[in-house]
């Protein structure tokens, strides 16, 4: 055993140069795959940051999405319908899109997560300074910590939206009311506005004055039980037609745009009321 040893180390020794390669390529290759599981998780988080930190128990998901949130609609009807399920406390509209945030001359615009939600409704985040939003229409919005510390922007300042409107682009003016801890949502910073206001800032084909309960992508469902979620999960679903309902931690774990099967030949768009 002692002579197989002195042999291995003999040999290692006279071709140190040899193992020494082998030994840094093994090398680079652990901290490859350390540096690529570390990427993976960063972005995990910032694609479903917001979903993980959401004030409600479960989303309501359209049935033929797929779990899918741009796929999804979920009509005014249908939130009317959740709200009188027994063992619901409350329900929030949450519609997702995209803008920019225009900044400084010679600054490039910050692209965000454009988030409508209603007012003291579950899908409004907690702010950590100022206040929530007031009205369902007005011109103002929560900006998560991300978007704070990159465009320098306080309580009580005003900035402007760009969004798409047809075939041009339309600017909007929003106050900030309050800022909130960070809620990246599709690796972007996010910005809250009145889901009435978000109706209408959100690209479209043609301007739009923003429906007064418009249809949303997903809806927060808060229970007055949080402890019965299967329960509750399967009285939605049974009680209002055309939803699929889970809970907060398998949507955060749902990737943004799950693969389509029967998607594109079954998919009904909730109309707003």
């Amino acid at each position: 055993m002692t002579t197989a040893i002195h042999l291995s180390f003999k040999e290692i020794w006279r071709n140190r140069g040899r193992f020494l390669l082998f030994s840094l390529v093994i090398a680079l290759i652990t901290l490859l795959i350390l540096f690529i599981a570390a990427l993976g998780e960063g972005l995990g988080a910032g694609n479903r940051e917001y979903i993980e930190k959401l004030n409600a128990d479960l989303i309501v998901y359209q049935d033929t999405a797929e779990l899918a949130i741009a796929s999804s609609r979920i009509g005014c009807q249908t939130r009317d319908a959740l709200r009188g399920v027994n063992g619901v406390q409350e329900v929030g509209p949450i519609g997702f899109s995209a803008a920019s945030i225009l900044r400084g001359a010679g600054e490039e615009p910050l692209d965000i997560s454009l988030i409508g939600v209603d007012p003291g409704r579950p899908g409004e985040p907690p702010v950590v300074a100022g206040q929530g939003l007031e009205r369902r229409n007005a011109n103002e919005a929560i900006i998560d910590r991300m978007t704070a510390l990159v465009t320098g922007l306080q309580v009580g300042d005003r900035f402007n939206i760009r969004s798409p409107q047809g075939g041009e682009e339309e600017i909007y003016l929003l106050k900030v009311m309050g800022i909130s801890e960070s809620q990246m949502y599709a690796i972007r910073p996010s910005v809250f506005v009145p889901i009435v206001k978000w109706d209408q800032i959100r690209p479209q084909a043609a301007p739009g004055r923003g429906a007064d309960d418009p249809a949303c992508n997903v809806a927060a469902v808060k229970l007055q039980d949080p402890t019965q979620l299967e329960v509750m999960v399967q009285r939605l679903e049974a009680q209002v037609r055309n939803i699929e309902a889970v809970d907060i931690t398998t949507a955060s774990r749902t990737p943004l745009d799950t693969p389509p099967s029967k998607r594109h030949s079954t998919l009904r768009t909730a109309s707003p009321c």
